[in-house]
């Protein structure tokens, strides 16, 4: 992800309810392959970016993050953008999709859950993103429920 990174993984304490999952991985950004690779040079309204970057969970790579991500405004320091991302799991896949704006990440940006596979079938909740100030990773902290 552009706006973030590295995913690391580890989990919560298991919620009462068993449809019900909170769970943290970090993409690792600083191992990602970005297209184009100087997408943050050029913040412009309507530029794209595509990233692959592993995930990891309690410090072991566990999958991969494929994100896209598209500059929907600038105006100064503030840019704003679509995510779209999906998440692939040993369990199955998540996949989240939201606008955030740059600057946000930093201390946290909260984005729709809108489905997944395999454990995570029927997810719907949110993930908070946060990306490290120095570039080098991403947090995705996810609260979820299965339908």
């Amino acid at each position: 992800m552009a706006f973030a990174a590295p995913v690391l993984i580890s989990r919560a304490a298991p919620a009462a309810d068993p449809q019900r999952q909170s769970f943290t991985v970090v993409v690792q950004d600083s191992e990602a392959a970005v297209s184009p690779a100087d997408f943050l040079d050029h913040l412009t309204q309507g530029a794209q970016e595509a990233e692959d970057a592993p995930l990891y969970r309690d410090g072991k790579k566990i999958g991969l993050a494929e994100t896209i991500v598209i500059v929907t405004r600038v105006a100064g320091d503030d840019v704003a953008g679509l995510i779209a991302c999906s998440v692939e799991l040993p369990e199955g896949n998540l996949l989240f999709h939201g606008s955030a704006h740059l600057a946000g990440l930093a201390t946290g940006a909260a984005l729709p859950v809108v489905g997944g596979t395999g454990t995570y079938r029927g997810a719907r909740g949110t993930v908070t993103l946060i990306a490290a100030e120095d570039g080098t990773h991403t947090t995705l902290n996810f609260d979820i429920s299965m339908e």
